[in-house]
């Protein structure tokens, strides 16, 4: 029996131990642009439910991007950490950050007949040092999970305390691709950029996607240590049957026409071909096909094809394409197409597509697509006939059915839903609002935030944290017993109503309102304005059902004084009653609920009533 109890007390404890753990290996995508380390640590925080150990003085100011999919939150730690000079560690349920330590080995003490030698491993090139005091010091971080790398048997042997100096050789000197494997390891997949003033030094291994580059590595390389001769024309059929033949990616041309496809080392002025046009280097100028302009290298200029333009470095100018525009770099300039854009670069321009527009950096000109706009930020105009999805947003995100945005500094307009994280600015839909964070205005049928610092205006708003609710009871001059929830922000909130009168004929009434309340101290100021519906029977009785016009309007001035969440109130109320009811004995048209009106008449068979009434009640 005590033996099953102890093992019971150990499985327990270990599950516990377990669900209070953190998954290391879980899969994360994480996306975050010029956020501080101190601000990505929170932003996996709040994602992933991550509990973050640190002290927020000795983290670098230094900002980062950062662009993480699909790999492990240990993979993903490590990338971010590695470049400020930390290190973590998982703790008692924590995962804590902490400066990397260089550990420094003690040379062990030998035998006479032996020498002591310090074997080191082959000393890496290391990355130029991120400058914490710098408020320029940048780096970007992004990366896909890969398989894992195999390194040089030789960096994987342990080293020998006692060496034989006949027969000692001098380390193997690593490859410069061999350096950048061991110095990046866990990180393949992952750009790491530093830059401090005008220097920088960039170290890339991202995974290409879907779309791999025309040309190895190698061969451009050699391209750019060797220069270009440059022709004034270049005319032919196809690669090689061409004016410069097999050498055609040894020039730069000012013309070049061909029948089918062009093929050449650059671009200064005009190309054509009929099917493709392939540049293996820069271009500047106008590059024309009937199915494709690829560019290997910069361009400048406009692309125009039949179905798809591709560059993989800097581009600046228009792209215009039947299909799809691919940009690999920086887009500066502006993708038209039927179908789809992309922008891969860290910074893209101005895109219009039939369908679909993706910028994985910072759109700076906006984009407007007829289904589907996706960017990781924005500043300007994001607009589709269906959704939109943004990282970060300054301007105007319109959608004609659904907006999604991390933050939001300006304006959403939704035809169905708005849903966002930060709003600095207003969010407007006809059906629902939703955001973490508001400062600013929800306007729509249902508007839902954690924290309201602002004003949302609908038939239902819910603030979770610091929003307004009270419930109130109250006698009145008409009705005997009232009660009124009201929900929303302080500034602005719904009030829903309930009366009934406890004499008489029994009758009673239900409304929807809104108000605002004025102070937040022990002395307040409600202004409600509530419309009930007046039921001519008893209840439950007719509630829904043969309906007739019968309108109690009534504005409310209520000071109130407060006793922490409990207030006492008392007040005028400035009262309309609009009804078609005919009593059935006495013919009488309008309802006889009002007390001895101040105004009234009937035209048309309605009835008008005016009077001022009280409400004497509680808050709670």
């Amino acid at each position: 029996m005590i033996k099953n109890s102890i093992l019971t007390f150990i499985f327990s404890a270990s599950i516990t131990i377990y669900s209070f753990g953190q998954d290391m290996q879980r899969t994360v995508t994480i996306k975050a642009y010029d956020k501080s380390l101190e601000q990505v640590l929170e932003l996996i925080s709040d994602q992933y439910d991550v509990s973050f150990s640190y002290m927020n003085n000795e983290l670098p100011d230094n900002h980062v991007d950062v662009d993480f999919e699909g790999i492990s939150l240990d993979h993903a730690l490590s990338n971010l950490l590695e470049g400020f000079g930390y290190e973590h560690i998982t703790k008692s349920g924590k995962v804590i950050i902490k400066k990397k330590v260089e550990i420094t080995e003690t040379p062990e003490v030998v035998e006479q007949d032996t020498i002591q030698e310090e074997i080191d491993e082959p000393i890496l090139e290391e990355a130029q040092e991120v400058d914490p005091g710098n408020p320029n010091s940048h780096v970007v971080l992004g990366g896909q999970e890969t398989e894992e790398m195999d390194l040089p048997e030789s960096a994987n042997e342990e080293p020998e305390a006692i060496v034989d100096l006949e027969n000692t050789q001098e380390p193997e000197e690593l490859s410069i691709e061999e350096q950048q494997v061991s110095r990046y390891q866990p990180g393949s997949g992952v750009v790491i950029t530093y830059k401090s003033g005008n220097t920088s030094e960039e170290y890339s291994n991202v995974d290409q996607g879907p779309f791999k580059r025309i040309f190895p590595h190698e061969e451009d390389s050699l391209i750019e240590k060797t220069p270009l001769e440059k022709r004034i024309a270049h005319f032919g059929l196809f690669y090689p049957f061409s004016t410069n033949g097999f050498y055609a990616k040894d020039y730069i041309n000012n013309i070049s026409l061909h029948l089918f496809a062009g093929y050449s080392g650059g671009l200064e002025g005009f190309e054509y071909a009929g099917l493709a046009s392939i540049i293996k280097g820069h271009g500047r100028g106008l590059q024309l096909s009937g199915v494709a302009n690829l560019v290997s290298g910069e361009f400048t200029g406009a692309q125009i094809s039949g179905i798809t333009n591709v560059t993989w470095y800097d581009f600046e100018g228009l792209q215009l394409a039947g299909i799809t525009n691919i940009s690999y770099d920086r887009n500066l300039g502006a993708q038209v197409s039927g179908v789809a854009n992309i922008a891969r670069g860290r910074v893209s321009g101005f895109q219009a597509a039939g369908i679909v527009n993706s910028t994985y950096g910072e759109s700076r000109f906006g984009q407007v697509a007829g289904v589907y706009n996706y960017a990781w930020s924005l500043n300007g105009l994001q607009a589709s006939m269906v959704a939109n999805s943004t990282g970060n947003i300054k301007g105007l995100q319109v959608s004609g059915f659904l907006n999604l945005a991390n933050k939001v500094e300006g304006v959403q307009v939704a035809g169905f839903i708005n849903d966002a994280r930060d709003v600095n600015g207003a969010q407007l839909a006809p059906f629902l609002n939703i955001a973490k964070k508001v400062h600013g205005v929800q306007i729509g049928l249902i508007n839902i935030s954690d924290e309201m610092h602002g004003t949302p205006i609908g038939l239902f708003c819910l603030a979770k944290r610091n929003g307004y609710f009270d419930l109130e009871v109250f006698y009145s001059d008409d009705f005997q017993a009232n009660a009124n929830i009201k929900i929303g922000a302080p500034h602005f909130h719904n009030i829903f109503a309930f009366s009934y009168e406890t004499d008489y004929k029994n009758r009673w009434a239900y409304g929807y309102g809104f108000g605002s309340q004025w102070g937040r101290g022990d002395f307040r100021l409600n202004t409600d304005l509530v419309s009930y519906y007046v039921v001519e029977d008893q209840f439950p009785n007719g509630g829904f059902r043969d309906f007739e016009l019968n309108l109690l309007s009534r504005f409310r001035f209520l000071p109130s004084f407060h006793l922490g969440d409990f207030g006492i109130f008392a007040g005028p109320t400035f009262n309309m009653m609009i009804s078609e009811h005919t009593d059935l004995e006495s013919g009488m048209i309008g309802s006889d609920i009002t007390p001895t009106p101040l105004h009234e008449y009937t035209r048309f068979g309605t009835n008008w009533k005016f009077w001022i009434g009280y409400n004497v009640g509680i808050r709670i």
